[in-house]
This record gives structure tokens, sequence and C-alpha cells, in this order.
């Protein structure tokens, strides 16, 4: 009987640790939801990397990272973006244009397939995106064939309490 105890409380201890993995929130030091735009200066020009800021781009402050070989994730990637509403990180974006963009795709997809699965919320679709969602923060991954000079792999990270209050800002205006 107290066996029987003991594995009940085993199994369920062990259930609730893997419910609460979940989704990254933080890229190279930077947390989505948190960090301000003078933080994640200060992250990328220690990584060494040069950064540009647009303060239009799509109604959001980013920084822009443009380097031949910026590493994330076992990948090298050739842009990175990072958004910003209200001085708080809303979203990483890593872009890759050219040759190794199918390969890139498929060792993400397949990271992010096995590291995710119980947050799986939309496989490629028409529009070609692989979603992935804890509740509080969106994973998207997409293979783009339409981009001139060879295929695009997009992935990125958002923090969907931002995201949401930006929507709801956008909609308050109407």
């Amino acid at each position: 009987m107290m066996m029987k105890k003991i594995f009940l409380l085993l199994f369920f201890t062990l259930a609730s640790v893997h419910s609460f993995s979940q989704i990254t929130r933080t890229i190279w030091g930077a947390t989505l939801g948190k960090s301000t735009l003078q933080e994640v200066k200060t992250i990328v020009e220690q990584k060494g990397f040069e950064w540009e800021v647009d303060l239009e781009f799509d109604d959001y402050e980013s920084l822009w990272i443009n380097a031949d070989h910026i590493p994330f994730g076992g990948a090298f990637w050739t842009e990175v973006a990072f958004y910003f509403d209200n001085d708080a990180l809303e979203g990483v974006t890593f872009n890759n244009v050219g040759t190794t963009a199918n390969s890139i795709y498929e060792k993400i997809k397949k990271s992010l397939d096995s590291k995710y699965r119980q947050y799986i919320v939309d496989k490629p679709d028409g529009t070609g995106w692989s979603r992935y969602s804890d509740g509080e923060t969106r994973v998207g991954l997409k293979l783009d064939r339409s981009q001139p000079g060879g295929n695009k792999v997009i992935l990125y990270y958002e923090d969907l309490y931002q995201t949401e209050s930006t929507d709801q800002n956008g909609m308050d205006e109407l």
C-alpha cells in the first residue's frame, strides 16, 4: 500500500514537472516581455554584432542585425530583428535567404517538433507556417519559396501578452 502511494506521488510529481516545461522566452539573454531596447543593444554589442534601429517598421521600434553568420539554434542566420513595444521586447525574428535555407528549415523544424511537440498549434498549412504556443509564447517557422535569390527560412519568437495588448490598442482606435 505504501509502495503504491509512493509510486503515485512520484508519477504526479514527474507529470507536473513536465507540464511546467514551456517554450523558451529568453533569446541570447534577452527575455520576451521584459528586456528593453537598451538592454538588447548591449547584448548584441557584447556578441560582436553591429545593429541599427528602425523606429517605423510596422509601428514598432526594432533593432536589426545583418551579418553573414549569426548563430542561433544550431544554425547560422543572415538577419535578426528584435521588436519592441513600450520599450519591452515583444518578438525576435531570425531570417536566412539562400542555398542553406532548406537544410536550416528541416533542422529547426525537427528540433521544434521534438522539443515543443505538446505545443504544436499549426502544422504547415497553405501559408507554410508551423506554429507552437504555450499560451505565453508563440514560435513560428516557415520556408518561403517565393523569394528572389533563393528560399528564405523564417523563425520567430513572440510574447503573446504584448501582442494581444498591441492588437487591442489598434482595435481601440477603430
